[in-house]
């Protein structure tokens, strides 16, 4: 009678698991993805006319530096950069907009080195995402299957795990995220793009993290900052 007991009960836990992994993958839907990164803007890089540069202004209406027209461009379009002045490296930071002007931020490299998401949040190359945040909340965490077990220039394994620290201004709906990839260029030989993460025509599963997942990615991560194992192997 114990043995049957025990039969029962090894029953119930194994229909309880099945059931479990069956809610997880019936609650699979298909997302779209696209990428950015952090370009490095070398010096040499730098080819156009004195008279032809534009500025960088900040926040405060401060000049930060002077650059060519296509390195204004990518900078804002990433949302961030990191340029070259003399035997410097100037982090840079989208900040907003002000008077119709774009206005951007000098970002401390020693707190954090890959730049800003929303609210001040540091990025973390290939865990964070930007969203649509009508549709997911700020440090919410999805998982994606077709990430488990890719290796990453960090010479992390990736468990699928994402954490939104991030939104878009092309980043619209529900299954839309930009993957964050951090100091990448060009952005053709990451492992994202091989992946298939550059395309957004492509689908991939992914679902919303559990709460337990969550606090443990949380705690992985460094959430809300990010780990100083990746600080320390910053290139900058």
């Amino acid at each position: 009678m114990g043995r049957l007991k025990h039969i029962a009960i090894y029953i119930l836990v194994a229909l309880a698991l099945i059931s479990c992994a069956s809610s997880k993958e019936s609650s699979m839907e298909k997302l779209n993805p696209t990428v950015y990164y952090k370009p490095v803007i070398e010096q040499k890089d730098q080819t156009c006319h004195v008279r032809d540069e534009v500025d960088l202004v900040s926040s405060k209406d401060q000049k930060i530096m002077s650059v060519c027209p296509d390195v204004f461009d990518r900078c804002l379009m990433q949302g961030s950069c990191i340029i070259q002045k003399e035997k410097s490296w100037i982090s840079i930071n989208y900040h907003s907009k002000k008077n119709g002007q774009f206005r951007f931020l000098v970002i401390d490299r020693t707190k954090c080195p890959y730049g800003y998401g929303v609210k001040g949040l540091c990025l973390d190359p290939y865990f964070s995402i930007a969203a649509d945040l009508e549709f997911f909340s700020v440090g919410e965490v999805i998982f994606v299957p077709a990430l488990v077990g890719l290796k990453l220039p960090t010479g992390e394994v990736h468990d699928g795990f994402l954490i939104v620290r991030d939104k878009g201004g092309a980043i619209k709906g529900p299954r839309r995220f930009d993957f964050y990839i951090g100091y990448s260029e060009p952005v053709r030989s990451e492992v994202f793009i091989k992946k298939g993460f550059g395309d957004r025509n492509n689908n991939f599963e992914f679902r919303r993290a559990t709460s337990s997942e969550s606090q443990m990615i949380h705690a992985q991560r460094g959430y809300p900052g990010i780990k100083e194992e990746l600080m320390r192997k910053s290139p900058f």
